[in-house]
């Protein structure tokens, strides 16, 4: 929490210091299985599913153990690079993924635009929307003491034609597959995103799983991980 507060300052980690506020330091998932508690709200911190060892975070399985922690009104989200208004073939493939792997868990799921793009998920139907006003009316009836989003951020942010063009792009990508702790779709399809940025040309991954298949591209990419010493 140190670290935290000299990095963050003061107004980011003030949380931190509420009695009501318990701190664990050790394995996520690990901590999910072992907890004797039901929670409200689950948020996923972890940064992208660049490597195998942060996929893990990102599978079904993963999920199913954060929803048998989840109250039946409760919420779990989480945060993944993309863009603000276009997304591109390998990124709706990415999104679509994780998606699709939230979906084998939970029942509601919704995709809220812009970098990072954020997927929040619940056990229920009706509690989730991307409707700004709607949002906003929450926020007012709450008198919640927001910093960051304010409504001008949020009606942005969630402009109806930045959620048509996530939904078009993912709704249309080829079937990417659930990420699963043994078949660590994500982990390939985040590669593929990052491939295509910075080639800026067709992908040798996506070229080869059309060749090969998802499951030989994804042994042979783990092989090569592994001999290489890639984490």
């Amino acid at each position: 929490s140190g670290m935290a507060r000299k990095t963050f300052g003061d107004q980011m980690t003030q949380g931190l210091g509420d009695p009501r506020v318990d701190l664990h330091f050790g394995d996520a998932r690990f901590f999910v299985k072992r907890a004797d508690k039901s929670y409200d709200v689950v948020i996923l911190g972890a940064p992208d599913p660049e490597t195998a060892q942060l996929n893990r975070f990102y599978t079904v399985q993963a999920m199913e153990e954060i929803a048998r922690g989840l109250r039946p009104e409760g919420l779990v989200g989480l945060t993944v690079s993309s863009t603000v208004n276009y997304i591109s073939d390998e990124q709706a493939e990415f999104l679509g993924s994780l998606k699709a792997t939230m979906e084998k868990v939970f029942t509601s799921v919704i995709i809220l635009p812009g970098d990072p793009c954020h997927m929040v998920a619940s056990p229920s139907r009706g509690s989730l929307t991307r409707d700004a006003d709607a949002l906003i009316e929450r926020v007012r009836d709450r008198e919640l003491d927001v910093v960051f989003t304010r409504e001008y951020y949020l009606r942005d942010r969630l402009a109806p034609e930045r959620i048509l063009e996530i939904d078009r792009a993912v709704d249309a990508a080829e079937e990417a597959g659930v990420n699963s702790d043994l078949l660590p779709v994500g982990y390939y399809l985040r590669l593929v995103v990052w491939q295509k940025e910075f080639s800026g040309s067709a992908s040798f991954l996506s070229v080869a799983r059309r060749l090969a298949g998802m499951d030989t591209v994804l042994l042979c990419s783990l092989l090569v991980a592994v001999l290489l010493g890639v984490p």
